[in-house]
């Protein structure tokens, strides 16, 4: 039975916290456990996207070491970065760059492999050798939403970060809380004040007409 403290319902939000990169298989199993359907587990985004993950994650304060890594080709099926060296001349008031070496990787014939002898080259083939494959926390955004409004939650902002969630519909959203804490993600859930009751109630009829308007565009 719902708490009675949530009688009108409760304001949503997640937070991520010590999310490491999962196997889509092993958090699929764990969706399972807890009655929570597939669709709303987010899937691995694909090798293209796993390797722009990692040269961002290299890049991250590489500058502090003098060092940049700047695009040369980016497409769908190959990226190359060039590793280039910044030295700044403070007395001169200038910045040199010289290009070292290249980081890159190919949809073929190999896509597990990046290719680059350079230190900074093996940055990039570790952080990519440890996201290949995995969902990490950039994935979970769209899953969550997605089972929040299929289970009527409406949006208090704008962007999606805060929604109210029926009193009905409040021990699912529970029970995929406790999926998400297995996972790494706090989703908490917070009491409405009775003076908020008529902004809640003028939410819930917003979502309403856009969910019927969306209904009356799709048939149209």
């Amino acid at each position: 039975m719902t708490n009675n403290r949530f009688a009108t319902g409760a304001f949503v939000f997640t937070r991520a916290r010590g999310l490491e990169p999962r196997l889509p298989d092993d958090l699929l199993a764990l969706a399972q456990q807890h009655r929570i359907h597939a669709v709303f587990v987010p899937t691995y985004p694909g090798d293209r996207t796993a390797i722009g993950r990692a040269l961002s994650q290299a890049a991250s304060g590489l500058s502090k070491e003098g060092f940049l890594l700047r695009p040369i080709t980016r497409t769908s099926t190959e990226v190359v970065y060039g590793i280039v060296r910044e030295q700044r001349d403070e007395g001169e008031h200038r910045l040199d760059h010289d290009f070292e070496s290249t980081v890159s990787w190919s949809a073929e014939p190999d896509p597990a492999v990046v290719v680059g002898d350079h230190p900074i080259a093996q940055r990039v083939a570790e952080a990519y050798a440890e996201l290949r494959g995995k969902v990490v926390a950039d994935d979970w955004s769209t899953a969550i939403t997605s089972y929040l409004e299929a289970h009527d939650a409406a949006r208090v902002r704008g962007d999606g970060r805060v929604y109210w969630v029926p009193p009905q519909r409040l021990d699912e959203v529970r029970r995929y809380g406790a999926f998400l804490a297995e996972v790494g993600i706090d989703l908490v859930l917070c009491e409405i004040e009775a003076d908020a009751k008529p902004i809640i109630t003028s939410v819930a009829e917003q979502c309403l007409e856009d969910q019927l308007e969306q209904l009356v565009t799709a048939h149209a």
